[in-house]
């Protein structure tokens, strides 16, 4: 995934985010590479909404860590839809927190969110 895209509420913040924290023209990119994947019945359905967890290796900057992410898989046809999440600290990935005079506190752990829409292949 691209890092430079990253988007959130605020724009300033989003700047801070990509230049300092994630350091976006060094790291442009993140990887994400599957391991496991439970929660789907096999064969895969043509509908219906499951809980799902995968497994796998994140790489962001230079560290690279085991992650699962949460969430749920929806078939309708040959629609698939899978929202999920993750969630890790700074400190897992060697990230320095940020500290700004005038933010009260940050929290210690980063949610990445996932929304993919995906359809079948004849194959």
């Amino acid at each position: 995934m691209e890092l430079e895209g990253l988007t959130s509420d605020n724009g300033r913040r989003d700047n801070y985010v990509r230049r300092n924290l994630l350091q976006t023209n060094r790291f442009p990119a993140t990887v994400f590479v599957p391991t496991a994947v439970a929660g789907l019945p096999t064969p895969l359905p043509s509908e219906g909404t499951f809980e799902v967890e995968i497994e796998g290796e994140l790489t962001l900057l230079d560290a690279t860590r085991p992650v699962i992410w949460r969430g749920t898989a929806t078939f309708d046809g040959d629609a698939v839809r899978l929202e999920a999440a993750t969630t890790f600290t700074f400190e897992d990935f060697g990230l320095t927190k940020p500290r700004v005079a005038s933010v009260l506190s940050v929290a210690d752990e980063i949610t990445l969110e996932i929304r993919l829409s995906l359809a079948r292949s004849e194959d």
